[in-house]
């Protein structure tokens, strides 16, 4: 479930919620339900919202495992919280925490707070899930690929341990950043490899030149567009994963993002060799 700031109502308002398909292909399998705030509800909400904010996120994340007929043992809040909104934000965590003590609770972390958490702060959780992706602009024609590479994730090293355990997620995802004479036109959703098609040529080792004026998923590319392949490099990945236990030690769990059917193909070697045997 998505959690957005409503205009038209001036309050948090829930969109995007998940509804399992019958039959359930995760039934006997544990469940961690996962609900991104966006940061624009923590800035805004006032405290009475951030109390009504707790009371609904709790129903919905225990309505939500009652239809699993387990328990509600762990809730993941996922929040690109900024040093404006941490007080609030960490407030949020800490009502929850107060409201079911029972529940083990996990927060998002992307590697700026991560690095540089005496402006950003620590999130009250039990455990971080520290996000090894979307690293740099995707607006930036120069950039080499702004969901993940190595080298990007290498300058988030930090001199010592984080305050409270990590676990890894790391990016099985991606997309094509689409640019029209530089300027960034927005992201198409693609299969990984688009060589052999008419519509388009490569010309470098992540970039397709547009051929000819081509409709995809309803959008519109003209001749001369770039689409960037920002796919996250096998090899990237298994020299992260190799220096994971110096990035996050103690680190005994993985979490791979996200969960779709062909990306879990392109990705399966990689997987294999994460996981291990």
């Amino acid at each position: 479930m998505d959690v957005v700031w409503s205009g038209e109502k001036q309050q948090p308002t829930p969109t995007a919620i998940t509804a399992l398909s019958t039959p359930n292909p995760i039934t006997g399998k544990s469940l961690i339900p996962v609900i991104f705030i966006n940061n624009e509800v923590i800035d805004k909400a006032d405290s009475t919202q951030l109390q009504e904010l707790t009371i609904n996120l709790l129903s919905a994340a225990h309505g939500f495992m009652d239809k699993m007929g387990k328990p509600l043992a762990e809730l993941q809040i996922d929040c690109d919280w900024t040093a404006k909104t941490r007080d609030k934000y960490f407030l949020l965590l800490q009502q929850l925490k107060q409201s079911s003590p029972a529940t083990t609770y996990a927060a998002t972390i992307r590697l700026y707070p991560y690095k540089y958490e005496r402006q950003m702060g620590v999130p009250p959780v039990d455990y971080g899930a520290l996000m090894f992706y979307n690293l740099t602009s995707i607006k930036n024609p120069e950039e080499e690929n702004s969901i993940f590479t190595y080298k990007a994730s290498s300058q988030y090293r930090r001199s010592g341990p984080y305050p409270i355990p990590l676990k890894a997620i790391l990016p099985i995802f991606g997309w094509y950043a689409w640019f029209r004479n530089n300027d960034y036109k927005g992201i198409v959703y693609e299969s990984p490899d688009l060589t052999g098609l008419p519509f388009c040529t490569r010309i470098s080792k992540t970039k397709f030149r547009v051929l000819k004026d081509t409709v995809i998923n309803g959008l519109y590319l003209r001749n001369g567009d770039i689409l960037r392949n920002e796919f996250p490099d096998t090899k990237d990945l298994s020299a992260l994963n190799k220096n994971l236990d110096n990035l996050l030690p103690g680190n005994n769990e993985v979490i791979f993002y996200h969960w779709n059917e062909s990306f879990l193909q392109h990705y399966s070697t990689a997987i294999k060799e994460i996981t291990g045997p």
